[in-house]
C-alpha cells in the first residue's frame, strides 16, 4: 500500500466518522427535544363558547301590587320584566329560573311567585285594601310565556317576574337572574341599577280596568 492509498483510507474514515457523529448528535438531540416536549406542561385556552341564549332584565318595578286568585291575596313587592332570545340552532326549553338582589350590602335570595293570569292584579295605595285598583300591565307573565315552551332558534320571549322578599330592603343595586333549561345548563344576567326615580331600569305600562275595589276582606287570608 503507497503513500496515497493510506491517505485517502484515512480520510475516508475521518468521513465516516464525521457522518456518524453528526447523525448521533442529531437523533440524541430529537430525542431530547421529544422528551421535553412530551414532559412540557401543556397549557390550555379553552375557547369561549357561544351563548346560547341571550337573557337580559329589562325593567324592575318596586310598587305595591297584589295578585287575588281563588280568594287568597299574595302580595308583590317588585316586577320583573326578563327577555330572552335562543341563540342556539336548536329548540330550548326553560324549566326553571331564581332571582337574587342585591340590597344594603348583601345578596338576598327573591322568591318568584308563579301564576299565569295578569288580569286578576291590584295595585294598592298607601296600603289602602279597601281602594285597590285593578290594573292590567302590558307584558305577559314569564311562568306562562315559558310553560311547555319550544323556544325555537332566533325567536325572542318576554314576561313579567313578579317577586317578594323575606324582608323589607333597602335601595337595590343589582338584580341577578338565572335560568336553567332542559340541558341542565345555566344562563345568567346580572344587572346594575341606575338610580332613576324608584329604582327601575324602564318603566312599563299599565292599564286601568277598575277602580275602587275592597280587597279588606282577603287580607291576612
Amino acid at each position: 500500500m503507497n503513500t496515497m492509498q493510506i491517505i485517502i483510507k484515512v480520510l475516508l474514515t475521518v468521513m465516516i466518522l464525521a457522518i456518524c457523529y453528526f447523525g448521533i448528535s442529531r437523533v440524541w438531540k430529537n430525542e431530547i427535544d421529544l422528551v421535553a416536549l412530551l414532559t412540557k406542561p401543556f397549557n390550555f385556552i379553552p375557547t369561549k363558547q357561544k351563548e346560547s341564549i341571550l337573557l337580559n332584565v329589562t325593567h324592575l318595578r318596586r310598587d305595591h301590587f297584589a295578585y287575588l286568585n281563588a280568594g287568597e291575596l299574595t302580595n308583590i313587592d317588585i316586577y320583573l320584566v326578563v327577555k330572552i332570545t335562543n341563540t342556539d340552532d336548536k329548540a330550548i326549553e326553560i324549566i326553571d329560573y331564581k332571582v337574587q338582589l342585591f340590597a344594603d350590602g348583601v345578596w338576598e335570595e327573591a322568591s318568584p311567585i308563579a301564576f299565569l293570569n295578569k288580569n286578576k292584579l291590584f295595585h294598592i295605595t298607601n296600603n289602602d285594601y279597601r281602594n285597590a285598583t285593578r290594573i292590567k300591565l302590558e307584558f305577559d307573565m314569564f311562568d306562562r310565556a315559558i310553560q311547555n315552551r319550544q323556544i325555537q332558534p332566533g325567536e325572542t320571549i318576554v314576561g313579567m317576574v313578579p317577586i317578594k322578599t323575606e324582608k323589607k330592603l333597602g335601595k337595590i343595586e343589582e338584580v341577578k337572574f338565572v335560568l336553567k333549561d332542559i340541558m341542565n345548563r345555566h344562563h345568567e344576567s346580572k344587572i346594575k341599577l341606575e338610580n332613576v326615580g324608584g329604582e327601575y331600569l324602564q318603566s312599563f305600562g299599565i292599564e286601568v280596568l277598575d277602580k275602587n275595589v275592597d280587597l279588606s276582606g282577603f287580607v291576612g287570608t
